[in-house]
Order: C-alpha cells, then sequence, then structure tokens
C-alpha cells in the first residue's frame, strides 16, 4: 500500500520459480517452508519457521497432510484412468474376436469345410480313431524304415541269418 500511495508504483509481485506471481501471503508461507531429504530414502524433513511452536507444527503437519492427499489422488486418477484405458481395449479385443470367428465361420460355410469340433457324436471320435491310425501307420514306417537301413549295410550272410528277413520269427538253422 505504501508503495502505490507514497510513491505511485505498484508493487513487484513475486513469482515462484514456475513464473506464477504469488500473493505476498503465499510468498511469506513460502519462504517459511523448508524441506529438507532424508540421506538413504524418500523420506524427507519437513518444517516451518514460526515464532509459535503450535502454529509451525499446524503448518508443516497440514502441509504434509495435503501432500499426501495430493499424492493419493493423482495415483487414484492415474489407475482410474489405466484400467479404463484397459477396459476398453479388452472390449475392442473381444470385439475383434467375435468379427474373426464370424468370418471364420462364413469361409467355412463357403468352402464347405467341416469344423471337427462341431460335429456332434461320433463324428469327433470317427476323427480321434483316424488320428491314431495315422500315427501308428507312421510309427511302422519309421520302424520298417530302420529295419531296411540296418538291412542295407549287412553282408548275404548276416541278412540270411537276420530274424528280420525271415519274417520277424527266430533265426532259421543253417542248412546240413
Amino acid at each position: 500500500r505504501f508503495q502505490r500511495k507514497v510513491l505511485g508504483v505498484a508493487p513487484v509481485r513475486p513469482i515462484d520459480s514456475d513464473g506464477i506471481p504469488l500473493s505476498p501471503a503465499v510468498a511469506a508461507l513460502r519462504s517459511r517452508i523448508g524441506v529438507d531429504p532424508l540421506p538413504g530414502g524418500q523420506l524427507v524433513n519437513l518444517r516451518f519457521d514460526a515464532y509459535d511452536p503450535g502454529l509451525a507444527a499446524r503448518v508443516a503437519n497440514t502441509l504434509a497432510e495435503t501432500y499426501i492427499e495430493e499424492t493419493v489422488n493423482f495415483r487414484f486418477s492415474t489407475t482410474t484412468a489405466a484400467s479404463s484405458f484397459l477396459g476398453e481395449q479388452v472390449t475392442e479385443q473381444k470385439r475383434r474376436l467375435e468379427l474373426a470367428e464370424t468370418a471364420l465361420a462364413e469361409f467355412r460355410k463357403k468352402h464347405s469345410l467341416v469344423d471337427v469340433n462341431d460335429q456332434a457324436g461320433g463324428s469327433g471320435d470317427q476323427a480321434q480313431a483316424l488320428d491314431t491310425a495315422v500315427m501308428n501307420a507312421r510309427m511302422q514306417r519309421i520302424a520298417k524304415e530302420s529295419l531296411y537301413n540296418q538291412l542295407k549295410g549287412m553282408t548275404p550272410q548276416q541278412l540270411a541269418s537276420s530274424a528280420g528277413v525271415n519274417g520277424g520269427g527266430p533265426p532259421r538253422p543253417p542248412r546240413p
């Protein structure tokens, strides 16, 4: 007031580090606050300088409570936003899955393809039996191929005494 009335100059308003003008009361409050980080952790020592120790304690406690409340609100809003985003993504993926399943069903119908899992009753059992028969045939082919490769490297005398050549039975006794 003095500067304005006597000198005719508007007082200079204090500006914080972010360039935001502060009211004189806020500037005075802010100049009395001290925040000192404690070594080895995330804790800080918060102090407020005042002539009245009760006022200093109330201001420091109120600042700490306000900071904690704002931090919790920020985390809650961040979590809410993330949950909302993920919910939208799940909904979108479900929609895409339904479209893909519909397209697959149309493709099967268009090309007269049958899904073994969709058939009722014995068709699934028949398909399983066919799968088992194919697997057994493959195993027999592999066994016979292995026997053939073994026999390829034998001499005629070894072949004559081999159990595999004699029909799988014991070797024939030599003729007298």
